[in-house]
């Protein structure tokens, strides 16, 4: 009998990116399944006071509309945290996905900076890779979107339990809205 490896295997890995890879290169490739959901995270420093993502909310609806059709991507929903974002999306082919990333972590900082293509050489404006995670269906899924709705809060101006209990009472009315139809 094998003993299992205490690292699990590349089949194994869901998440991939941000802080999980700070000071180093990426080794393994970025999980993906056509099935699943994928939550993405952009996270840059520089989006703060006038470089806010809130400030730029409907520029970043337009171009995730855009680039999703561009890139057959699905968007489920979509965070604005002031200076990151969270996405959740769905896509069919890895190579669609990649180049959604690509395009959008190269557009966003573009218009928030003001700055022409090629010309902001050697600046960074993400902290880190995109940080993305494979989400299964069912609770995983419906956690995910009650994550997001508590981010919504917090954004809003409320405090992490104040946000938690306004996500509580959300969920408390929609299963009473359920049960009434």
């Amino acid at each position: 009998m094998q003993q299992m490896p205490m690292i699990p295997s590349k089949a194994f890995q869901t998440s991939f990116g941000g802080s999980l890879l700070k000071n180093s290169h990426a080794k393994v490739a970025r999980p993906f399944s056509p099935r699943a959901a994928i939550h993405v995270v952009l996270k840059s420093s520089k989006a703060n006071k006038e470089n806010s993502f809130y400030k730029h909310k409907k520029f970043l609806q337009r171009l995730l509309e855009k680039q999703s059709r561009k890139h057959f991507v699905k968007i489920y929903q979509w965070q604005s945290m002031g200076n990151h974002l969270h996405l959740l999306v769905k896509c069919k082919d890895k190579s669609h996905f990649n180049n959604f990333l690509r395009a959008i972590s190269g557009l966003i900082p573009r218009h928030i900076l003001n700055a022409q293509r090629g010309s902001a050489k050697g600046m960074k404006f993400w902290d880190q890779r995109p940080f993305s995670r494979l989400i299964r269906w069912a609770k995983d899924y419906k956690n995910m979107l009650w994550y997001m709705r508590k981010n919504d809060y917090q954004a809003k101006g409320y405090d992490s339990e104040h946000a938690q209990y306004l996500v509580h009472i959300d969920k408390l009315w929609r299963k009473l809205v359920t049960a009434l139809e």
